[in-house]
Parts: structure tokens; sequence; C-alpha cells
């Protein structure tokens, strides 16, 4: 019943129009999965292994992770928490352990040394990714004339050692549930938890040790992305778009990966990737997956064979001519993890269980199982008609490339992701970039790469203005409009009292109209002046530096006629006439 549990969570979902992810991980090399909508890739065409995901032949669970929008992933919680009971459902409990600094930092601290005298010690150790203590010792004399100078110094340094590595504290697991039939309170130590949920008080691994089911429910800006873009296509064009359906062979789609146009693009970004893009120049889907597949650390190393070999008129080769229907799909390199097993299947007749372990003790380096079969593998290929040297060539060649496959079902899948958003990109460029915008609201960096792209792609632009922007990014008569709570300095509060008085009393007349009719707390000349700089009272006929000079003035005679225009006016003070400040 573990298929359907997750479906019932993807067809709430797909219910209350929440989107999810085309697969993740080698799920989507389930046949069953795709059936019951759980993914969103269909794993015969793509040649995608269900025993990559679930081999008969080692005793394990089933693993399916769910993406969901990260605004939507509470609602999904929530909605298995009341399903199933609060009883039944619980998240997990991870710990945060004592790193070196740590360690020192905080046994120092009990050993009397003040803040300053910590950073002396902590400074002492390198800042290495997962160096321990012992390694700082052997690496760092500034560490060694510390821990020499006095016995309370060397015994701080045991004591942090000693300590190195234990529980400092715990949180939630970012992803994870744990489902039971039965309370779980029988089965595993609780505690209570975030948003009214349980937690366990075993960790992940221990969790799964017991026989509890543990599903991960991870929320992805870039789902909120795509659903945000979907609902503006709506807006604009009164029509939903079903984005699931769209042809994965769209010229201007995939030439837009081609020119590495991808700007705002799930797992496409980075400058490394979209020059791989450019190099290889994808001339189909399959193509896109092969270069997210490729830019991995471990994969890296055979982009340029790869590229050489898609770009270039030489005939591809292999190891052998009986492995070309394997190979040829990635240019005669092993790429995925799915090839290594299909090599193996086609040429040692193993059943793809057997060339699951083989591929796993290969990537593991596990020599005593690789050594065993490999044994096996010469006599299947033996028993195929291979030739010894042959069979002993791929052996070698599969063994090279095994630890740097890439999953091709998690590669597909998040392809095919990225390639949706690739499509609203190029065929609703307005609607994707005011979707990305608003992912971004309170990072300027972003905001300006990302309204440079827009423009890039002919779409026009507007400045925020008091009279026409909306709190968020958005967009109206083929334009985007700057949204008012991506101003530097204006508050939250501040954006949803004007929208509010704006949609009651309509639109702002005039200066004094507007200082007037805001609440009294934002009548604040930093706040104004903020407004002013962003050009959102450009309409109000007068430029930005006669504003900003006028704006003290202008606030105390609208303090003093309380608000009364006709008293505002016998009050109000002359606007000065000023050159416009320089950009």
């Amino acid at each position: 019943n573990y298929f359907l549990i997750v479906w019932d969570v993807i067809n709430f979902a797909h219910q209350t129009n929440i989107i999810t992810g085309p697969g993740r991980g080698s799920a989507a090399g389930s046949l069953v999965a795709y059936v019951l909508t759980i993914t969103d890739v269909d794993p015969i065409k793509y040649d995608l292994l269900f025993e990559r995901f679930l081999n008969p032949e080692r005793v394990q669970m089933p693993d399916i992770d769910l993406d969901i929008p990260d605004d939507k992933r509470d609602e999904v919680i929530q909605y298995v928490h009341q399903k199933y009971g609060h009883k039944r459902v619980a998240q997990i409990i991870t710990f945060g352990t004592l790193a070196a600094k740590q360690s020192i930092r905080d046994v120092g601290r009990v050993f009397g040394l003040n803040p300053a005298q910590q950073d002396v010690w902590s400074k002492a150790i390198p800042s290495a990714f997962h160096v321990t203590l012992r390694d700082a010792y052997d690496n760092s004399q500034r560490l060694k004339n510390l821990i020499a100078d006095g016995p309370l110094n060397q015994a701080l340094y045991d004591t942090a050692t000693v300590l190195e590595g234990l529980p400092r504290h715990y949180s939630t697991h970012a992803a994870g549930l744990v489902l039971s039939d039965q309370p779980l309170v029988d089965l595993v130590a609780l505690q209570n938890g975030n948003e009214g949920l349980l937690m366990t008080q075993y960790s992940k691994d221990y969790v799964e040790s017991v026989g509890l089911l543990k599903m991960d429910f991870l929320g992805l800006r870039n789902l909120t992305i795509l659903a945000d873009a979907l609902d503006q296509v709506k807006q604009s064009t009164g029509q939903a778009l079903d984005i699931s359906a769209v042809p994965l062979d769209d010229s201007q789609t995939i030439a837009l990966f081609a020119k590495g146009n991808t700007t705002g693009i799930f797992q496409f970004e980075s400058n490394g990737i979209r020059n791989v893009l450019r190099r290889l120049v994808p001339t189909r889907f399959e193509d896109i997956a092969l270069v997210n597949a490729l830019y991995r650390p471990g994969p890296m190393q055979n982009i340029d064979e790869v590229v050489k070999r898609k770009t270039t008129n030489e005939a591809l080769s292999y190891p052998d001519e009986s492995l070309e229907e394997i190979l040829k799909p990635t240019y005669g390199v092993i790429v995925y993890q799915e090839q290594v097993m299909l090599v193996a299947s086609k040429m040692a007749g193993f059943s793809l269980g057997q060339a699951d372990i083989l591929r796993r003790a290969m990537s593991k380096k596990k020599l005593a199982v690789m050594d065993q079969m490999k044994v096996q593998f010469m006599a299947g290929s033996k028993k195929r008609g291979y030739a010894e040297a042959v069979a002993n060539k791929v052996f070698d060649y599969i063994e090279r490339f095994a630890n740097y496959g890439f999953n091709k079902s998690h590669a597909v899948a998040y392809s095919k992701m990225a390639y949706e958003l690739a499509f609203l990109k190029v065929h609703y460029p307005g609607e994707f970039h005011v979707a990305l915008l608003n992912s971004v609201q309170n990072n300027a960096v972003k905001i300006k790469e990302y309204l440079l792209d827009a423009k890039s792609m002919g779409v026009t632009v507007l400045g925020p203005d008091i009279n026409t922007s909306q709190a968020a990014f958005s967009y109206q008569d083929d334009k985007i409009i700057f949204g008012l709570e991506s101003i530097k300095g204006v508050r939250h509060d501040m954006v949803e009292d004007m929208l509010a008085e704006r949609r009651e009393h309509g639109p702002f007349k005039s200066f004094p109209d507007f200082l007037s009719r805001l609440d009294d707390k934002y009548r604040k000349s930093e706040l104004i002046s903020a407004l002013i700089y962003s050009g959102a009272l450009d309409g109000f006929s007068y430029n930005r530096s006669e504003l900003i000079a006028a704006t003290p003035e202008f606030i105390s005679s609208v303090e003093l006629s309380g608000k009364s225009m006709s008293l505002f006016k016998v009050l109000e003070p002359k606007m000065p006439r000023m050159p416009e400040m320089p950009l």
C-alpha cells in the first residue's frame, strides 16, 4: 500500500491545484508511479530502470521523495496530519554535533575564557570542511603553541577532543515525516515538534531501522515560480496552460538552452553550466538531461569528451559494437548509472537487480563484491560469445565510469522541470519574469539580474508607481510593474496600508493628498524618501529633488492641518523648484 499512500498525498495536491514535481531521484524509473501520476516522466520512453529505484534482489523499502512548491508544503503536511491522525504522524528529529571550532568555544567558555580568548583558539583551527581537532593539531603551529602554554590549555584541548562529534542541539529534519498504522508512542520516543505535530526522538536512520515509513516532502522555490507563472498566464490569456503536456521538442525552447540563455531556469543558472550548454549545443530534450547529468562533481571530467563527440563529425566509438544501442544516446560515453546496469545485463546476462548490485559495489569501491561479480561477469560474457579480452576491457570500462555515473531518472525528471520553466520563459516571457521576480522580492542583486534578463527578451518594465503598483511585481497590459515591497526602505505594513487606502478611496491625486491619507506612523521622512528615490511618486508632477526637499515641511503642514485639506491649503508650503537629481 506504499504507492497508494504516496498517491493519496499527490492526489490531494492535484485536487487542490497544488503543482508537484515531475519526479525526484530514482522514483521516476517506476511505471507504477508514472501511471498513478506520482511522477510525470514516462520511464519506458526514456529507458529508466525500475531496478535502480527498487531492487528485487535487495531487501529495501521504496523511497519516493515529493517536490512541492515551498509556499504550499505546510498545507500538504497538514493534510497528511489530518488524514492519518495526530498520533500516527510525526516530524523527525535531527542533531547538530560539535565540530572542532564549536567544541573549542564551548569548552573554552566553561574553562572561563572570555569571547576574545575563545576567538584566539578558534582562529588557530583551520577552516577546512570537516577538519577535526586532531587534524588541526597536526597542521596548525598556532594551535600547538596554545596547547603547550600550560596544563590548563592542554586540559581544554583534551576535553574538547573528547566532546567533539557529540550532539550539541536538536532541530527538525528539513523534509521528513514518519507515518504509522498504529500510535507512534508505542514504537518510538516522541516530543512536541513544530506546527502542532509530534516529533520523533530518533533521527532518520534509526527511524528507518525500526521499520517506520519515512516520507520526504521537499519545498522547492522553483515549483512556486512555475505555479505563479502559470497563474500569470491564466490571468493574461484567460486560459489555463497544462504545462505537463507541452511538447518536449519545442524548437524555441531547445534553442534557449543551446544559447545558454538560462537565467532563472532551475539547475541551469550557473555560468559554468551555461558555458557547457553553449559548447554542447543541445538539439533535443535528451541533450538537456545529458548536460544536467554531466555538470556534477565526477561526471564533469567527461564533459570535454562528450562535447567533442557531439559537435564533430568524428564517428562514435564503443568498447564493443554490441553496446551501441546503450551508449549512442550519450555519444559513446557512460554518463548514467543505468547504462552501467544495461551493459552488465547485455554482455553478461545479469538481471537488472544483479547489475544494480554491481553498480553499487563499483561506485562504493567494495572490492570483495567487485571481485566476486567480475567472475560472474566474465563467465556470463563467455556464455554469450564474447572473447575474454573484450569482456575484460568492458568490465574495466564500466568500473572506471561507474563511480562518476549519475542517476538518469533524476536527470530526466529535473530537466523536465527546467524545460517547463524554459518553455514559459520563451513563450510567456512577461508572465515568467513576474513570477521569477516575486521569488526574490528582498534580493536587490537578483532583482536587477532578472529585470535585465526580462528586458533582453523584449519585455517592457515600468518602475514603481504609487497608483499602479501592487505589493508584488505585477503584469498589466503586457508590461511588468515594479512591486512596492521590493523598494528598499519601505515597510511591509506600510505597503499593505497604502494599498488598502487606494482600494477604498481611489488613486492618490497629489503629493499632499498622499501624505494626508497616509497613517500617522508612516508619515516619516525616511519612509517617504524611500518612495521618492525609487520613482514611486514621479506621477505627482514634481521631480525627485523637489519632493525630497519639500517632504519635511509638507509632513509638518499635513499634521498641523489634522488631515483637513481645506486647512492644509491655507498652510500648504510652496514647492521649491530645483533641477532633477542625477541618476
